[in-house]
């Protein structure tokens, strides 16, 4: 294990970063975590498939079985940021036509987090690290959690998602230990999550509790159009080749399940 510490001169942000210390064997490189999205009810069921490419990307595609087109977003983590630090966002459609919607970097000189979207860009200052994108089905959230050294201390992060014509500063959100509890036939560590970041439309989130990968949240605010809340349940982990991950994204952007 090697841990990070960090030289920027605003103390809340090294405080951050003394709650995670990174370890390549917990990156699961080469697999894609399977999972059902819908509304708390069961509704508006669709599916996210999360891909490790390597220690430092990560893919999600958010995809209807049967329904040709998926969204795409793809993004690098910094491992002493614990967060994203390129992020990519296509929409991939029959015959593997792809559209990119938006680009995302963050420039360290300005501190700031850079937005690219057709012809306009758009600069937003980073408030607070770790930041993850809710927009992202917390894909990155559920990236660092198994490097937390004490999985059972309240963890604060912020949240910056599209709005106002670029990256806006949602809010901190916290997530607080509530105590183990069984997800299916997996045991796990549920914690509360809620704050500004989430309305305070907040809810619940369970990580495995021996690996420390997300199982599962439930949150009353939904996080885009066509959904009335925000329930995501892991179905299955499989190792997949970067060639078998292409592979199946043009199956589903086909419309083959």
């Amino acid at each position: 294990m090697i841990a990070f510490c960090t030289c920027f001169a605003l103390s809340f942000l090294a405080q951050e970063f003394d709650l995670y210390e990174e370890d390549a064997a917990l990156i699961n490189v080469g697999t894609v975590s399977h999972y059902r999205k819908s509304n708390l009810d069961g509704s508006h069921a669709s599916r996210v498939s999360v891909y490790t490419e390597d220690e430092r990307t990560l893919h999600s595609a958010k995809w209807t079985p049967g329904r040709a087109g998926i969204t795409l977003v793809s993004a690098k983590m910094d491992w002493e940021l614990f967060s994203v630090v390129e992020f990519e966002s296509s929409r991939l459609g029959p015959g593997n036509n792809r559209q990119t919607v938006a680009r995302l970097r963050y420039d360290p000189a300005k501190e700031c987090l850079v937005i690219e979207a057709g012809s306009q860009k758009a600069e937003t200052k980073v408030e607070h690290f770790p930041w993850h994108s809710y927009d992202f089905d917390f894909a990155s959230l559920g990236a660092t959690l198994p490097h937390r050294i004490d999985p059972e201390e309240l963890l604060t992060f912020a949240i910056y998602d599209a709005g106002n014509g670029g990256l806006e500063f949602k809010g901190e959100v916290d997530l607080e230990y509530v105590g183990e509890e069984s997800r299916g036939t997996r045991s796990c560590r549920k914690y509360r999550i809620d704050g500004e970041g989430l309305r305070q439309r907040g809810g619940h989130l369970w990580c495995d509790l021996e690996a420390g990968f997300l199982v599962a949240f439930e949150i009353d605010l939904p996080d885009e159009a066509g959904y009335t809340s925000n329930k995501l349940e892991l179905l299955e982990i499989e190792p997949l080749s970067r060639e078998s991950w292409d592979a199946q994204l043009k199956r589903w952007a086909d419309g083959e399940d």
